[in-house]
């Protein structure tokens, strides 16, 4: 199927913004490190090593990140797809060269394959994609919360195997959604040292709709962040509320729901959020950011010009992108450390 990437891409053009130069830190007992060009203005948090791994267990992959304790093989963007030749495709039908592609693909992460992990405990964040959305497509994230001392682990989207072709099927796709994230959750319990019973939520578009559900189906789950999620627009309520999983009167962690104004098809509407039992919601505008930033392309258009111009991107998509990702770890910081 079409990947989210060549959606959002087919969908937009034109547009510029500048670049923000990546800034050296010393992390803690070692030399100092710059983060990659990248990681937009981030700065990398107090973990030097962050180690991932890809783990099938079953009829499941997931993909891991943890804070390491050295180093292992130093990886590249197209380390983390799945098809290096088939995530350039939209990119090259948008007009991007394939030199400029391949340089994209060839940026080192922060990431390193097999670097051994710490034998602290730490809490855990669960990743739920967009519509057709893998690793690649919150790597970024997932590395900066690494760095910052989360173990987070993500499971492929079920559309990437299968399309939803209907509304009528939302229901379905999200519990599918849902059911993955318990896996993943599970492996991810056995591969790493957890420090608490319940995990965090860090979804993006559709997967919002399965972050929500999960969440219901376990109490254990200590906070949900939303970044342009479903859930925030009026687009399929009624299908997820027939969903089995749904359940109103279930009381719900804390949920940041970071949503933007530029894309009619992610129209704000918060009517359901507003009728569910919240610990405490909070909402986060952003000012330039379209729905497709909210993934690595956002990072991407802030390196590079041409996918600015392709993803109309604004002047700001450097610090917004960053700023991002920041709210995010303060929020689980302040939500899930003890």
């Amino acid at each position: 199927m079409k990947t989210m990437f060549a959606l959002f891409i087919g969908s937009l053009i034109g547009g510029a913004a500048a670049f923000d130069a990546p800034a050296a830190i010393a992390g803690e007992g070692h030399q100092s490190i710059t983060a990659p060009p990248l990681w937009a203005a981030l700065t990398p948090g107090p973990y030097r090593y962050v180690g991932f791994s890809r783990v099938t267990s079953g009829a499941t992959t997931v993909h891991l990140w943890i804070p390491a304790v050295s180093d292992g093989k130093p990886m590249t963007l197209a380390d983390y797809a799945d098809s290096p030749e088939r995530f350039a495709e939209p990119f090259l039908g948008a007009g991007i060269s394939k030199a400029g592609m391949n340089s994209l693909l060839a940026e080192r992460v922060y990431a390193q394959d097999g670097a051994p992990a710490s034998r602290d405990s730490f809490p855990l964040v669960l990743i739920a994609h967009g519509n057709g959305q893998n690793a690649i497509d919150q790597a970024i994230l997932s590395e900066y919360l690494a760095s910052n001392g989360y173990v987070v682990v993500s499971v492929p989207s079920p559309m990437v195997a299968r399309p939803m072709r209907a509304m009528e099927e939302m229901a379905e796709f999200a519990e599918l959604q849902a059911d993955a994230l318990g896996e993943a959750e599970a492996i991810a319990r056995r591969l790493a040292k957890i420090r608490h019973d319940g995990a965090a939520l860090v979804a993006h578009s559709f997967g919002a709709r399965a972050a929500l559900l999960y969440s219901m189906r376990k109490p254990s789950v200590l906070a949900i962040v939303s970044l342009d999620g479903g859930i925030g627009t009026a687009v399929g309520i009624d299908e997820l509320r027939a969903a089995p999983s749904f359940d109103a009167k279930t009381r719900l962690p804390a949920i940041l729901h970071v949503y933007e104004r530029l894309d009619s098809f992610m129209s704000p509407d918060f009517s359901l959020l507003t009728t569910l039992d919240v610990h405490r919601l909070t909402l986060q505008s952003t000012r330039s950011l379209h729905h497709s930033h909210f993934t690595t392309l956002g990072f991407l258009a802030a390196h590079d010009s041409a996918i600015r111009r392709v993803t109309r991107a604004g002047t700001a998509i450097s610090d917004e992108v960053s700023e991002v990702s920041a709210s995010v770890r303060e929020f689980l910081d302040r939500r899930v450390r003890p």
